[in-house]
């Protein structure tokens, strides 16, 4: 039951009523877009949305990394353990995902019966339409993983110093910069590297089989990771 309790907690950490005004703004976007674009276009205009879960994937990593610190700390001071504790985080963002999986495929079954919307979401326009349940496998894979780094992130982030916090807050420009230092100095071609990197998701074959299995295999590194970070936290209250 202790289990139980734990993962309830670091559910309810991610804050409800951020996801439940993220998703006010979305629902709210996607009833007035098409009538300003019909508005303004006259009638038979349509309006073109795409992309919504790529950036609610980018929202769940923020909401991992940054409910971190409150519930891990209020765990350790009720003494639960640290293994426990990372479980039931994990456990929590499978559960936070499939909730997620739900709620975009019913906004984009929403969407899709508006007639003067036209609604695309990422995996159609790398995947083509695929099966239901590839649609649904590769979205749940996708928030997982995001979740996963954001949570991971957040360990690192908790554990370091001011130094490498800023690092942290760096490390995407930093990552790019070294990446295109080392391309010129090993006359590597960039074209190369984005289809390695295009390659890696599938988006070249159309198979989204291969995205899903990059992401396990980026989660399981995280969350190895992850493991190894949270051993070693010391508890930094009041910070």
């Amino acid at each position: 039951m202790e289990s139980v309790w734990v993962i309830t907690k670091r559910i309810a950490s991610m804050n409800k009523f951020t996801f439940i005004i993220y998703y006010a703004f979305v629902l709210l976007l996607g009833a007035f877009l098409p009538i300003g674009v019909v508005s303004a276009g006259g009638e038979g205009t349509v309006a073109t949305i795409s992309g919504g879960e790529l950036f609610t994937g980018f929202f769940i990593m923020a909401i991992a990394l940054t409910s971190f610190t409150q519930s891990f700390e209020y765990t350790q001071f009720l003494n639960i353990s640290r293994k426990k504790f990372f479980i039931a985080n994990f456990v929590a963002v499978l559960i936070t995902s499939l909730t997620l999986v739900v709620i975009e495929s019913t906004i984009a079954y929403l969407m899709m019966k508006i007639e003067a919307v036209e609604y695309t979401s990422i995996f159609t326009s790398f995947y083509g339409e695929g099966s239901f349940i590839s649609r649904k496998v590769w979205l749940f894979s996708y928030f997982v993983t995001a979740s996963v780094l954001g949570s991971l992130i957040g360990i690192l982030y908790y554990r370091a110093n001011q130094l490498f916090r800023i690092l942290i807050w760096c490390s995407p420009i930093i990552a790019i910069f070294a990446s295109v230092r080392l391309a010129i100095y090993f006359r590597v071609d960039a074209s190369w590297i984005l289809a390695k990197l295009f390659g890696s998701y599938g988006f070249q074959s159309g198979n989204s089989n291969v995205a899903v299995l990059t992401g396990a295999i980026v989660t399981t590194t995280c969350l190895a990771l992850a493991y190894l970070a949270i051993r070693k936290i010391t508890i930094k209250s009041g910070e």
